[in-house]
C-alpha cells in the first residue's frame, strides 16, 4: 500500500509503502484539466510552503478537500498525510525525513482526460515556457520517452522553485504536479 504522492529531492515521484497506509485513487470529477493547472499554482506554488496558508487555500477552493493523516510508524511518529479529494490530493512539507527541500505536490484526474503535452501547455501558459523545453525531443525530432518538463520559477522575494510535471504513479489518467525549493 502506497501514501502519496511527493517527489524526492529531483523531483521524481516518491510513493511511501508502510503498513496501515492506503493507496491514493483518484476519480476523475468535474475539474479540467485548467482547473487542475490552476489549483496546483494557487496551492502550492503562491503559497510559499507555508502550511496554514495551503490548509487555508485547500479549504476554501472548489475541490472538496478533507485532510487525511498519515502516521508512519518511527518513534515519534511522522505525518505524511495530506489533504484529499475524489479527484485530487495535496501534499506539503518543509522539511520531511526523506527530502529536506520544502515541497508541495497536487495530484489530480482530470474531467475528459488529457496527456502530458496538454499538461505542459497548461502550464506553460502560466508560468512561462518549461526550462528544459530543448531537451524534449531528439535531434530528427521524435519525442524522448523519459522526457520531464521542469519550469524554474521565482515568486515574490522567494528563492528560485523548481516546477515538475510528471504522470502519476498508479493513477493511469492524472498528474502529478510539483514544487521544490532550490
Amino acid at each position: 500500500m502506497a501514501a502519496g504522492p511527493w517527489v524526492d529531492s529531483v523531483g521524481r515521484s516518491t510513493e511511501l509503502t508502510f503498513p496501515g497506509s492506503a493507496p491514493v485513487k483518484l476519480t476523475a470529477g468535474t475539474h479540467s484539466l485548467t482547473d487542475g493547472v490552476a489549483a496546483f499554482v494557487g496551492l502550492c506554488v503562491e503559497t510559499g510552503f507555508d502550511r496554514a496558508k495551503v490548509e487555508r487555500a485547500a479549504a476554501a477552493s472548489d475541490w472538496a478537500f478533507a485532510y487525511r493523516a498519515e502516521m508512519m510508524p518511527f518513534k515519534p511518529p511522522v505525518d505524511v498525510g495530506g489533504w484529499n479529494a475524489a479527484d485530487a490530493t495535496l501534499r506539503m512539507a518543509n522539511g520531511i525525513f526523506f527530502n529536506k527541500k520544502p515541497q508541495c505536490s497536487f495530484m489530480f484526474a482530470p474531467q475528459g482526460g488529457a496527456d502530458m503535452a496538454a499538461v505542459q501547455a497548461a502550464l506553460t501558459k502560466l508560468i512561462g515556457p518549461p526550462g528544459n523545453a530543448a531537451k524534449q525531443f531528439d535531434k530528427n525530432g521524435k519525442a524522448k520517452k523519459y522526457y520531464t518538463p521542469e519550469w524554474t520559477v521565482t515568486v515574490a522575494d522567494a528563492k528560485p522553485l523548481k516546477v515538475y510535471a510528471l504522470p502519476a504513479v498508479y493513477n493511469a489518467g492524472a498528474f502529478q504536479l510539483a514544487v521544490l525549493q532550490n
